[in-house]
Protein backbone atom coordinates (compact mmCIF):
# COMPACT_ATOMS: atom_id res chain seq x y z
CA UNK A 1 0.00 0.00 0.00
CA UNK A 2 3.09 2.17 1.10
CA UNK A 3 4.21 1.82 -2.18
CA UNK A 4 1.49 2.34 -4.52
CA UNK A 5 0.96 5.94 -2.72
CA UNK A 6 4.45 6.64 -3.31
CA UNK A 7 4.39 5.39 -6.98
CA UNK A 8 1.35 7.73 -7.45
CA UNK A 9 3.00 10.47 -5.43
CA UNK A 10 5.87 10.43 -8.27
CA UNK A 11 3.01 10.31 -10.83
CA UNK A 12 1.58 13.17 -9.95
CA UNK A 13 4.65 15.24 -9.15
CA UNK A 14 6.15 14.35 -12.86
CA UNK A 15 2.34 15.35 -13.98
CA UNK A 16 2.71 18.69 -12.11
CA UNK A 17 5.70 19.57 -13.21
CA UNK A 18 5.10 18.61 -16.86
CA UNK A 19 5.22 22.28 -18.61
CA UNK A 20 8.82 22.74 -17.21
CA UNK A 21 9.45 19.57 -19.04
CA UNK A 22 7.88 20.42 -22.47
CA UNK A 23 9.30 24.48 -22.37
CA UNK A 24 13.08 22.87 -21.28
CA UNK A 25 12.69 20.31 -24.25
CA UNK A 26 11.12 23.20 -26.70
CA UNK A 27 14.07 25.57 -25.81
CA UNK A 28 16.62 22.67 -26.54
CA UNK A 29 15.27 21.40 -29.70
CA UNK A 30 15.31 25.20 -31.14
CA UNK A 31 18.85 25.96 -30.09
CA UNK A 32 19.45 22.55 -31.90
CA UNK A 33 17.32 23.41 -34.95
CA UNK A 34 19.06 26.30 -34.94
CA UNK A 35 22.83 25.66 -34.90
CA UNK A 36 22.25 23.27 -37.37
CA UNK A 37 20.40 25.62 -39.79
CA UNK A 38 23.85 28.22 -39.27
CA UNK A 39 25.43 25.23 -40.58
CA UNK A 40 24.00 24.26 -43.48
CA UNK A 41 23.05 27.87 -44.54
CA UNK A 42 27.22 28.16 -44.41
CA UNK A 43 28.09 25.28 -46.18
CA UNK A 44 25.34 26.46 -48.98
CA UNK A 45 27.16 29.33 -48.70
CA UNK A 46 30.39 28.06 -49.71
CA UNK A 47 29.10 25.42 -52.17
CA UNK A 48 27.32 28.52 -54.42
CA UNK A 49 30.59 29.99 -54.11
CA UNK A 50 32.83 26.95 -55.41
CA UNK A 51 30.21 26.75 -58.51
CA UNK A 52 30.50 30.60 -59.36
CA UNK A 53 34.14 30.21 -59.67
CA UNK A 54 34.50 26.80 -61.22
CA UNK A 55 31.36 26.67 -63.69
CA UNK A 56 32.96 24.06 -65.69
CA UNK A 57 33.49 21.51 -62.50
CA UNK A 58 30.86 19.23 -64.02
CA UNK A 59 31.57 18.68 -67.74
CA UNK A 60 35.46 17.98 -66.21
CA UNK A 61 34.29 15.45 -63.64
CA UNK A 62 32.19 13.65 -66.32
CA UNK A 63 35.51 13.99 -68.54
CA UNK A 64 37.47 12.43 -65.95
CA UNK A 65 35.00 9.90 -65.03
CA UNK A 66 34.96 8.88 -68.70
CA UNK A 67 39.16 8.50 -68.57
CA UNK A 68 39.07 6.49 -65.49
CA UNK A 69 36.91 3.95 -67.02
CA UNK A 70 38.34 3.68 -70.50
CA UNK A 71 42.07 3.04 -68.00
CA UNK A 72 39.82 0.04 -65.94
CA UNK A 73 38.62 -1.37 -69.93
CA UNK A 74 42.42 -0.85 -71.04
CA UNK A 75 43.43 -2.57 -67.62
CA UNK A 76 41.10 -5.67 -67.85
CA UNK A 77 41.15 -6.40 -71.23
CA UNK A 78 44.78 -6.50 -70.91
CA UNK A 79 44.41 -9.09 -67.97
CA UNK A 80 42.22 -11.28 -70.70
CA UNK A 81 43.92 -11.07 -73.08
CA UNK A 82 41.10 -9.15 -75.03
CA UNK A 83 41.41 -6.61 -78.10
CA UNK A 84 38.53 -4.02 -77.58
CA UNK A 85 36.76 -2.67 -80.84
CA UNK A 86 38.59 1.45 -81.11
CA UNK A 87 35.71 3.62 -80.79
CA UNK A 88 35.79 7.28 -81.36
CA UNK A 89 36.55 9.63 -78.38
CA UNK A 90 33.59 11.85 -77.81
CA UNK A 91 33.53 15.52 -77.88
CA UNK A 92 32.99 17.39 -74.31
CA UNK A 93 31.75 20.60 -74.59
CA UNK A 94 31.58 22.41 -71.31
CA UNK A 95 28.25 23.27 -70.59
CA UNK A 96 26.88 26.37 -68.50
CA UNK A 97 25.15 25.02 -65.76
CA UNK A 98 24.43 21.54 -63.53
CA UNK A 99 21.64 21.10 -64.97
CA UNK A 100 22.85 21.56 -69.14
CA UNK A 101 26.01 18.86 -67.94
CA UNK A 102 23.50 16.09 -66.75
CA UNK A 103 21.15 16.68 -69.82
CA UNK A 104 24.23 16.80 -72.12
CA UNK A 105 25.54 13.92 -70.59
CA UNK A 106 22.20 12.04 -70.89
CA UNK A 107 22.30 12.58 -74.65
CA UNK A 108 25.65 11.11 -75.07
CA UNK A 109 25.80 7.61 -76.93
CA UNK A 110 26.26 4.90 -73.98
CA UNK A 111 26.69 1.50 -75.12
CA UNK A 112 25.93 -1.17 -73.12
CA UNK A 113 30.17 -1.72 -72.69
CA UNK A 114 29.62 0.72 -69.98
CA UNK A 115 26.94 0.79 -67.71
CA UNK A 116 29.02 2.17 -64.96
CA UNK A 117 29.11 5.10 -67.00
CA UNK A 118 25.56 4.93 -67.95
CA UNK A 119 24.70 4.35 -64.26
CA UNK A 120 26.68 7.24 -63.31
CA UNK A 121 24.90 9.52 -66.06
CA UNK A 122 21.80 8.42 -64.84
CA UNK A 123 22.14 8.87 -61.40
CA UNK A 124 22.98 12.76 -62.11
CA UNK A 125 20.03 13.45 -63.74
CA UNK A 126 17.59 11.92 -60.98
CA UNK A 127 19.46 13.95 -58.45
CA UNK A 128 18.63 17.43 -60.17
CA UNK A 129 15.65 18.26 -58.11
CA UNK A 130 12.41 19.28 -59.96
CA UNK A 131 12.40 23.28 -61.32
CA UNK A 132 9.16 23.39 -59.05
CA UNK A 133 10.81 22.20 -56.01
CA UNK A 134 13.72 23.90 -56.66
CA UNK A 135 11.71 27.43 -56.66
CA UNK A 136 10.00 26.22 -53.60
CA UNK A 137 12.93 25.22 -52.05
CA UNK A 138 14.44 28.72 -52.94
CA UNK A 139 11.46 30.61 -51.38
CA UNK A 140 11.41 28.57 -48.31
CA UNK A 141 15.45 29.03 -47.40
CA UNK A 142 14.73 33.04 -47.78
CA UNK A 143 16.22 34.54 -44.42
CA UNK A 144 12.99 36.45 -44.09
CA UNK A 145 10.74 33.12 -44.73
CA UNK A 146 13.20 31.21 -42.29
CA UNK A 147 12.48 34.20 -39.74
CA UNK A 148 8.78 33.50 -39.90
CA UNK A 149 8.66 29.94 -39.72
CA UNK A 150 10.51 30.06 -36.65
CA UNK A 151 8.97 32.62 -34.92
CA UNK A 152 5.25 30.53 -35.44
CA UNK A 153 6.88 27.35 -34.28
CA UNK A 154 7.96 29.41 -31.07
CA UNK A 155 4.42 30.79 -30.97
CA UNK A 156 3.00 27.29 -31.22
CA UNK A 157 5.37 25.78 -28.54
CA UNK A 158 4.27 28.67 -26.43
CA UNK A 159 0.83 28.03 -26.39
CA UNK A 160 1.25 24.37 -25.99
CA UNK A 161 3.17 25.32 -23.02
CA UNK A 162 0.48 27.25 -21.20
CA UNK A 163 -2.42 24.97 -22.73
CA UNK A 164 -0.83 21.95 -21.80
CA UNK A 165 -0.12 23.96 -17.91
CA UNK A 166 -3.29 25.07 -17.93
CA UNK A 167 -4.99 21.51 -18.40
CA UNK A 168 -2.69 20.39 -15.93
CA UNK A 169 -3.91 23.00 -13.47
CA UNK A 170 -7.18 22.63 -13.97
CA UNK A 171 -7.21 18.54 -13.65
CA UNK A 172 -5.21 19.01 -10.57
CA UNK A 173 -8.31 20.72 -8.31
CA UNK A 174 -11.55 19.29 -7.65
CA UNK A 175 -14.66 20.68 -9.26
CA UNK A 176 -17.81 19.74 -7.37
CA UNK A 177 -20.89 20.16 -9.02
CA UNK A 178 -24.07 20.37 -7.00
CA UNK A 179 -27.46 19.04 -7.98
CA UNK A 180 -30.69 21.61 -8.61
CA UNK A 181 -31.70 21.77 -5.24
CA UNK A 182 -29.20 20.66 -3.20
CA UNK A 183 -27.18 22.35 -0.52
CA UNK A 184 -24.33 24.81 -1.41
CA UNK A 185 -22.17 24.85 2.03
CA UNK A 186 -20.22 27.76 1.08
CA UNK A 187 -24.27 29.88 1.18
CA UNK A 188 -25.00 29.23 4.41
CA UNK A 189 -24.18 31.03 7.38
CA UNK A 190 -23.22 28.98 10.52
CA UNK A 191 -22.71 31.21 13.91
CA UNK A 192 -21.55 29.09 16.72
CA UNK A 193 -21.96 29.38 20.10
CA UNK A 194 -20.60 28.43 23.35
CA UNK A 195 -23.26 27.07 25.63
CA UNK A 196 -20.42 25.87 28.06
CA UNK A 197 -17.93 27.43 30.55
CA UNK A 198 -15.02 25.24 28.97
CA UNK A 199 -12.79 28.00 27.30
CA UNK A 200 -12.09 27.84 23.68
CA UNK A 201 -14.58 25.40 22.87
CA UNK A 202 -16.58 27.44 20.57
CA UNK A 203 -13.42 28.17 18.45
CA UNK A 204 -12.98 24.40 17.70
CA UNK A 205 -16.51 23.84 16.65
CA UNK A 206 -16.15 27.11 14.41
CA UNK A 207 -13.20 25.61 12.96
CA UNK A 208 -14.78 22.00 12.40
CA UNK A 209 -17.56 24.28 10.50
CA UNK A 210 -14.94 26.00 8.23
CA UNK A 211 -13.50 22.62 7.47
CA UNK A 212 -16.38 21.41 6.30
CA UNK A 213 -16.74 24.42 3.59
CA UNK A 214 -19.53 26.36 5.85
CA UNK A 215 -19.92 30.04 5.91
CA UNK A 216 -18.96 30.93 9.78
CA UNK A 217 -20.92 33.46 10.98
CA UNK A 218 -20.42 35.02 14.65
CA UNK A 219 -18.43 33.00 17.24
CA UNK A 220 -19.77 33.95 21.10
CA UNK A 221 -21.44 32.61 24.16
CA UNK A 222 -24.82 31.60 25.36
CA UNK A 223 -26.44 33.35 28.28
CA UNK A 224 -27.75 29.92 29.50
CA UNK A 225 -25.65 26.52 29.47
CA UNK A 226 -26.44 23.13 27.22
CA UNK A 227 -25.75 19.60 28.56
CA UNK A 228 -26.36 18.46 24.87
CA UNK A 229 -24.82 20.28 21.39
CA UNK A 230 -27.82 21.13 19.54
CA UNK A 231 -28.31 22.84 15.78
CA UNK A 232 -30.57 25.74 15.40
CA UNK A 233 -32.16 27.35 12.66
CA UNK A 234 -33.76 30.01 11.27
CA UNK A 235 -37.60 29.85 9.26
CA UNK A 236 -36.93 27.91 6.00
CA UNK A 237 -33.50 26.99 6.63
CA UNK A 238 -34.24 23.28 8.20
CA UNK A 239 -32.32 21.51 5.10
CA UNK A 240 -29.40 23.48 5.99
CA UNK A 241 -29.63 22.54 9.61
CA UNK A 242 -30.19 19.32 8.59
CA UNK A 243 -26.66 19.46 6.12
CA UNK A 244 -24.76 21.34 9.07
CA UNK A 245 -25.49 18.77 11.45
CA UNK A 246 -24.72 15.75 9.57
CA UNK A 247 -21.43 17.44 8.52
CA UNK A 248 -20.48 18.02 12.38
CA UNK A 249 -22.44 14.78 13.61
CA UNK A 250 -25.06 16.75 15.46
CA UNK A 251 -28.53 15.22 15.61
CA UNK A 252 -30.68 17.38 18.05
CA UNK A 253 -32.23 20.15 15.73
CA UNK A 254 -34.56 22.73 16.34
CA UNK A 255 -35.86 26.24 15.40
CA UNK A 256 -34.28 28.91 16.75
CA UNK A 257 -35.28 31.37 19.10
CA UNK A 258 -35.41 34.91 20.06
CA UNK A 259 -32.72 35.36 22.73
CA UNK A 260 -30.37 32.83 20.75
CA UNK A 261 -31.47 34.54 17.26
CA UNK A 262 -29.94 38.06 18.63
CA UNK A 263 -26.54 36.02 19.74
CA UNK A 264 -26.42 34.39 16.59
CA UNK A 265 -26.73 37.59 14.15
CA UNK A 266 -28.11 37.11 10.51
CA UNK A 267 -26.66 33.67 10.47
CA UNK A 268 -29.09 30.97 8.92
CA UNK A 269 -27.85 28.10 11.62
CA UNK A 270 -26.69 28.63 14.54
CA UNK A 271 -24.86 26.00 16.42
CA UNK A 272 -25.21 25.99 20.52
CA UNK A 273 -21.90 24.11 21.68
CA UNK A 274 -22.66 21.80 24.87
CA UNK A 275 -20.95 19.79 27.23
CA UNK A 276 -21.17 17.04 25.28
CA UNK A 277 -18.65 18.59 22.36
CA UNK A 278 -16.22 19.50 25.10
CA UNK A 279 -12.54 17.59 25.45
Amino acid sequence: MLLASNVVKILYDVADHMPTYVSLAAAVGFTFLLTLYVSQRRDLIRLQAFMATAPDHPAEDLARSETLLDRAEAELEEILGVEAPEAPEPTVVAPSTLAEAARGAAKQPTTSERPALEQITTEREALLPHPRWHRFWAWVGQPRVLALIALGAVILGLAGIFGSERLLNNGGGTTTTHKPGAIVPQDVSVAVLNGTSVQGLAGKVASDVQVNDFSLGRVGTTRKEYDQTVVMYEKGQKKAATSVGRALGVKPMQPIDAATQREAGDADVAVIAGRDRAP
